[in-house]
This record gives structure tokens, sequence and C-alpha cells, in this order.
């Protein structure tokens, strides 16, 4: 299995009260590489104890280098040939463990959405196949009571249809025939 490098944290946090004390006396030339190394190792992880790789992250020569490493390089541990920096190991460690916990809760929240939106969907298609049954049972009554209707429908046919009558709730969908049979609209005539 090919293990990837997860995406560099988006911020990049500077406690700046800290930094102030820790470094106010860089020049200014120190300083700038000083930042520079810390926003490399950010991206990119501890840099090599290289001069030519560091002078250029620093953005300088490396004689320009030669002269700032003594003064940038205390805030800085030299182990297994590269530059670690404690504190900014704690940064991203801590931005890895809000990104972690951000996709945790995002994950969670989506699975919960999709299961709410298969719930809907099983209870929507239920609503829709009990919809169809009554709409065929509706449709068989209606066929029913047709034949009752139809010429020669013979006394049987009326004394059945005269006893459904009866009945104090009319079916809707009945009213709703005789109404549009009797004004001639919606097909039935």
């Amino acid at each position: 299995m090919t293990r990837y490098a997860p995406r560099t944290p988006f911020k990049f946090t500077l406690h700046l009260p800290d930094h102030v004390a820790d470094t106010v006396h860089l020049s200014a030339e120190e300083h700038g590489a000083y930042l520079r190394l810390l926003f490399n190792y950010w991206r990119s992880g501890p840099p090599k104890d290289d001069d030519r790789v560091l002078s250029r992250i620093a953005g300088m020569t490396i004689d320009e280098w030669a002269e700032v490493r003594p003064m940038v390089e205390p805030f800085f541990e030299v182990l297994h040939g590269h530059w670690m920096h404690w504190r900014t190991d704690d940064e991203l460690q801590s931005a890895y463990e809000a990104i972690e916990k951000s996709s945790r809760a995002g994950k969670t929240a989506a699975k919960a959405r999709w299961d709410k939106e298969k719930r809907r969907s099983a209870s929507d298609y239920k609503c829709a196949a009990d919809a169809v049954a009554i709409r065929s049972h509706c449709d068989s009554q209606f066929q029913q009571k047709d034949k009752e209707h139809a010429p020669g429908a013979g006394a049987r046919g009326k004394a059945q249809a005269q006893a459904k009558v009866k009945q104090p709730l009319g079916d809707f969908e009945d009213d709703v025939r005789a109404a549009e049979r009797d004004l001639c609209i919606g097909g039935a005539a």
C-alpha cells in the first residue's frame, strides 16, 4: 500500500508575543532568514543540514548565509542531518489533529444526511407503493360502479347502488366523477 503525506495545513500559526521576545536581538536579515526557514519547515518539513539548501531557503548567497547561520541555528536543533524546530512540530501536530477532527465530523454529518435521505427515500417508495395500491383499489371500485350504472344493469345492480349511496361518507372520487359527469367535464360524459 502506498502511503502519501497528508496535505499541509492551510494556516501557519505564529505566536507573535513569543516570537518577538525570542527574536528581538536578530537583525532584519537574520529575522527574515529565520522566518523563511520556518515557512519552509511548515510546508516541507525539516530542511537538510546543508548550507546550499539552507541558503536557498533563506533567499541568500552561501556567503550571506555563512554570516547569518550562527544567529539562526540556535532556534533549531540539528538532529540526524536535519534542522528540527519543536515548536513548529507541535503546531503542525495540532493542525493535523484539527484537520482530522474536522474530517471525522464532516464524515459523520454526511453519513447522517445520507442515512436520513435513505430513510426518506424508503418512506417515499412505500408511500408511492401505497398510492398505487389505493389507486388500483379505487379504479376497480369505479369499474364496478360504472357496471352498476350501465344501461341494463338490472334490479340487483340498482339495489347495490342505492345501498352504497346510503353510506354516510361517500367516496370522494365517486363524488368527483359524478360532478364531472353532471357538468360534462373531465372526460366523463
